[in-house]
């Protein structure tokens, strides 16, 4: 039996992570961080199939900065991410997707619209 799918959930606010996770657990494998350095340490430790990425994280690193390190790494640049973020202006988009990510939905979320795009990217 093939082993469900592991997705990354990078968000700094728990009450979210948790409700990424509940929503997550029937259909993929989950783990989480809620830094940049935490994440970078998660995809070292997990075979990642997509990200999940808020922008905004604890430490003085933010999400654009994991896109730029993922994409510039050979072995990570080609896994899919999805922002999810309360950042909702029409320039935030833009702003995500030119600096790499697959994909955007801003807070708060359409869970059936997000699960929807997480499996568009993994089937």
């Amino acid at each position: 039996m093939k082993e469900k799918p592991m997705v990354l959930i990078v968000e700094n606010d728990e009450n979210n992570r948790k409700m990424l996770e509940l929503q997550l657990k029937s259909t993929y494998q989950t783990c989480y961080s809620v830094s940049v350095k935490g994440a970078k340490k998660q995809l070292k430790d997990h075979a990642v199939d997509l990200v999940l990425l808020d922008l905004t994280l604890e430490g003085d690193k933010d999400g654009l900065d994991l896109v730029g390190y993922m994409k510039a790494k050979k072995k990570l640049r080609d896994i899919p991410i999805i922002a999810v973020t309360a950042h909702a202006y029409d320039t935030d988009r833009e702003n995500v997707l030119n600096a790499g990510c697959d994909d955007y939905m801003s807070k708060p979320l359409d869970v059936k619209k997000l699960l929807d795009m997480i499996s568009k990217y993994l089937n």
